[in-house]
């Protein structure tokens, strides 16, 4: 879908005339995964961005240790693609393509780190609020959190 922006450019000065231009902006869906990490797991809040709309969602990942099987995957880019249920998840989930040595790496249902060998926990409510977004792929950017010295979050 293209969306048309009408945007009014207005000279500088006095009774100046106006001119108009067309935009085209294509909706792109997009997520950021901000995340804080602590000595016994890694929270985080996704951001989805669809159709110039933000959705938030909590997530939760086992910790970080240098992108060690059953840990937190590194952060960076990564593609994302909606996976249909089988025998293993019963619900729809999300695979991330990616990961460089690690492989299998989702986005499920789970609310313990101990539900996940390094995969992207969400809870029930939350995995079927995004299933219903239909998306069927998007783009994932996960990075720290920045915190600042007023708060002690570890």
């Amino acid at each position: 879908m293209i969306i048309t922006i009408l945007i009014t450019l207005v000279s500088i000065g006095l009774k100046a005339p106006e001119t108009y231009r067309k935009i085209k902006l294509e909706p792109k869906n997009e997520a950021i995964l901000e995340r804080v990490y602590y000595e016994d797991r890694t929270e985080g809040i996704l951001y989805i961005y669809k159709n110039f709309e933000c959705f938030v969602f909590e997530t939760l990942e086992p910790v970080y240790q240098d992108n060690e099987k059953g840990t937190a995957i590194p952060e960076g880019d990564y593609m994302v693609y909606l996976m249909h249920p089988n025998w293993k998840y019963r619900y729809w989930n999300y695979l991330l393509v990616g990961t460089g040595k690690r492989t299998g790496i989702r986005i499920h249902i789970g609310i313990k780190p101990e539900h996940s060998t390094g995969c992207i926990l969400m809870n029930r409510d939350d995995i079927r609020e995004l299933n219903k977004l239909r998306l069927g792929s998007f783009t994932l950017k996960i990075k720290s959190k920045n915190l600042t010295k007023d708060f002690d979050y570890v």
